[in-house]
């Protein structure tokens, strides 16, 4: 008999958004997934707002060039290898005045 094996990864990623998670109307925002652990795979991400996929690909960033008040939210990250998968990343907040 053979048996089939899942593996799951404990890989937990850290979402840094740049300039600050307190912007104003107008301003760039990009936020990066940074995943640690183990050998650099090839990661997809899925970046979502509040539990909404708001893009999915091998970007590591995710960008907005000129943000508005509809941008506010809480935005996580996910990563996946092949059929490795990380955990879900902490919320993170991002408020526009």
């Amino acid at each position: 008999l053979m048996g089939l094996v899942h593996c799951a990864l404990t890989e937990t990623p850290v979402v840094i958004i740049t300039p600050d998670t307190q912007v104003f109307t107008g301003e760039r925002v990009t936020m990066r997934c940074d995943i640690k652990g183990g050998v650099d795979p090839k990661w997809t991400y899925s970046w979502n707002k509040n539990n909404n996929v708001q893009q999915h690909g091998r970007a590591q960033e995710f960008s907005i060039d000129s943000v508005t008040h509809t941008d506010s939210g809480t935005y996580t990250c996910t990563g996946r290898s092949g059929s490795r998968f990380s955990q879900t990343s902490a919320p993170v907040t991002l408020s526009v005045s």
